[in-house]
């Protein structure tokens, strides 16, 4: 333990693994073939969809709606 007390011991190995921890979850490790295809679909997105387009005509009424008055938010129905 090297001149620590336990407790101190205790807290640094606990903060080490915590940091240990974080670094993995914040961390993407990609194969070189899942890193090419990532790269293929950052560079060609594919069209958007109804969905995403009614979504985004959703989000710009609601923006307008907003301009002078506060967010306006009208939940989409359920499906859209």
């Amino acid at each position: 333990m090297v001149g620590a007390t336990i407790n101190q011991f205790m807290v640094q190995s606990s903060l080490r693994e915590a940091e240990r921890i974080i670094e993995q979850e914040r961390v993407m490790r990609l194969s070189a073939q899942d890193t090419e295809t990532f790269i293929q679909a950052l560079e060609n997105p594919p069209p958007p969809n109804a969905q995403l387009k009614a979504a985004l005509q959703h989000y710009r009424e609601a923006k307008r709606d907003d301009e002078d008055t506060g967010f306006n938010w009208h939940p989409r129905p359920k499906g859209l």
